[in-house]
C-alpha cells in the first residue's frame, strides 16, 4: 500500500501496480526477471504492442521489495511503512541509472509472438 500511496503523490498518471500489465522493453530482461526475484519457474514471454493512448510508466524494480516490520508493535509497523515509502520513491521516480527496468502498462497489450530463449539468444548472436 505504501507504493500506491507514493504513486498517487509523485506519479498520479502512472498505472497502479494492482491493475497493470508488467512488461519489459528488452526480451532478455523479461526472461531473466523470474530468476532475479526468486519467482520460481520461468514465465512465458511474448512480444506485444500497445496502443499509443494506453498509459505506461517505466519503474526500477531494484527499489521494489516487500518490507516486513521488525516487530508487531505500532512503532514496528510505522518504521516499516517509512522504509517502504522511501523505496517506493525510487521505484516510481527512478534516477537516470535504472538498473532493472520494468514497464507498467495501464491497458491492453496485444501479444504477438512467443519469445523462446534459445532462438532469441541465437538471433542476438549470444550463442551459435
Amino acid at each position: 500500500m505504501a507504493y500506491e500511496a507514493v504513486r498517487t503523490e509523485i506519479a498520479p498518471t502512472a498505472p497502479p501496480r494492482f491493475e497493470a500489465v508488467f512488461a519489459f522493453a528488452d526480451p532478455l530482461e523479461a526472461i531473466s526477471f523470474p530468476f532475479q526475484f526468486n519467482l520460481g519457474v520461468p514465465k512465458w514471454v511474448y512480444r506485444g504492442t500497445v496502443d499509443e493512448t494506453v498509459p505506461w510508466r517505466m519503474v526500477d524494480m531494484v527499489s521494489f521489495s516487500v518490507v516486513q516490520p521488525a516487530d508487531t508493535t505500532t512503532q514496528g509497523f510505522a518504521d516499516a511503512w517509512e522504509v517502504a515509502r522511501r523505496q517506493a520513491q525510487g521505484y516510481w521516480a527512478p534516477s537516470d541509472d535504472v538498473r532493472i527496468a520494468e514497464i507498467l502498462v495501464g491497458g491492453s497489450v496485444e501479444l504477438t509472438t512467443a519469445v523462446v530463449p534459445l532462438p532469441l539468444l541465437r538471433e542476438l548472436g549470444v550463442i551459435e
